[in-house]
């Protein structure tokens, strides 16, 4: 009888010393988190209150027993536990961490000319029309100017007293830091490049030079150019301005300055702290990987369909002498481009050891998203002698027409959106 007394008094005194503790620790736990909810510990208030029941069970064990039980060291309890302790009401699903970086929606991209630049803003565009981000619109279709520097009066523009804000300007202009920063301010600066010779060739035959500087009847107009190019340059036929360092010029360097080479170097450093990020047509897909990374943008928002390619045709052989002459006539839009690759692979380099698997992973997905959009035998309704079209697959989705739409299209839409009429 005697034994079973104890035994109730041990349990009672248990039961006693476990409701001081746990009142003990919820009391301590509301006063110094009164923001928290009133039902929950916190993690070393749990602690504490757990160390205090096992010590005082083992006290009110001594008292009751003597000497006759010995207390036993819990190893969990012994010094100050590590783990948390799973409460009542509070989930212990693991919590994603914050972000570590956030979609940048203020953007400056820089178009040149024959670069592939059409098919990169449209990339742009895209992403753009899908957030419903504001554009800077042109007053003139889908350009700027071609010749003058970028200025406000350029842009179509609500009448107003002060400059609205913009979310991206993506079109051709030339560049004008001080007049873009006034309608996107705290833009990411971005344009494209492309190896001068092939550039120079490309513009030499999408803009038909022959047919404008009436040398198409030669066998080989572009070799019969380089016989006496200034003469030709200075009849100052259609688009003369890209034929030569067409890329500097829409940089915003004027062609008295080409020939300067303590001029052209001072500007190429100057673009170089301007511009956060120069693409390469050449390797494109490797740009876009970049691009995706400084905008913190998804995969998905870099996919494209090829804009503005060129037919055979529109093509000319280019031989080892012609290749020099086009190098020496374009000796700015060399260094220019010489300086940007040097920058492109550093980048590359920086991006970490991802870079190539994330780039085989997006050709992969580009693969995927031509097969499903493009119809290999599609005849296109479009007619331009100087490009050749794709054309859409019959049942193509909604994501495919909005990969296939051009730069007027997205112009078209922005204007109707944001209340632009002419």
């Amino acid at each position: 009888m005697v034994m079973w007394s104890k035994r109730l008094m041990l349990l009672v005194g248990i039961y006693v010393v476990l409701t001081v503790a746990f009142f003990g620790g919820f009391l301590k736990a509301r006063s110094t988190h009164r923001q928290e909810s009133s039902a929950m510990f916190t993690r070393d208030d749990r602690i504490d209150a757990v160390q205090q029941a096992v010590l005082l069970t083992t006290t009110s064990q001594w008292m009751l027993n003597g000497s006759s039980i010995q207390p036993t060291r819990n190893p969990q309890v012994s010094k100050r536990s590590t783990q948390v302790m799973p409460v009542i009401g509070v989930s212990t699903t693991h919590v994603p961490p914050p972000p570590q970086c956030l979609p940048v929606h203020q953007i400056v991209f820089l178009k040149t000319h024959k670069t592939a630049s059409t098919t990169a803003n449209t990339i742009i565009q895209r992403y753009g029309y899908e957030q419903n981000l504001t554009f800077v619109i042109p007053k003139r279709k889908g350009k700027f100017s071609l010749t003058q520097l970028f200025n406000t009066k350029m842009a179509a523009l609500p009448k107003r007293t002060s400059y609205p804000v913009y979310n991206i300007l993506a079109n051709h202009a030339r560049f004008n830091k001080p007049e873009l920063e006034k309608l996107v301010p705290n833009a990411t600066y971005m344009t494209i490049l492309r190896e001068p010779v092939s550039r120079f060739e490309s513009a030499f035959g999408y803009y038909m030079m022959a047919e404008h500087l009436g040398i198409s009847g030669y066998p080989d107009p572009l070799a019969e150019f380089f016989k006496n190019p200034d003469f030709y340059f200075n009849k100052k036929p259609f688009m003369y301005f890209q034929l030569k360092n067409g890329m500097i010029f829409n940089l915003g360097l004027d062609q008295q300055h080409h020939s300067r080479t303590a001029v052209v170097k001072r500007k190429i450093i100057q673009y170089d702290k301007q511009f956060d990020l120069v693409l390469l047509t050449e390797y494109f897909d490797e740009s876009l990987i970049l691009m995706k990374k400084l905008l913190c943008w998804k995969m998905e928002d870099i996919l494209y369909l090829p804009k503005g390619k060129r037919p055979e045709t529109r093509r000319y052989k280019i031989s080892d002498e012609l290749r020099s002459k086009i190098l020496e006539w374009n000796s700015a839009d060399v260094k220019l481009y010489n300086h940007f690759n040097k920058t492109f692979w550093r980048k590359v380099d920086e991006y970490g050891p991802t870079f190539y698997r994330d780039l085989e992973e997006f050709r992969e997905r580009q693969r995927a998203i031509y097969t499903e959009c493009v119809d290999p035998n599609g005849i296109s309704r479009r007619r331009d002698p100087r490009e050749t079209f794709l054309t859409l697959r019959r049942n193509a989705s909604g994501f495919c027409r909005v990969l296939m739409m051009r730069v007027d299209d997205f112009v078209n839409i922005y204007r109707q959106r944001q209340g632009i009429i002419f």
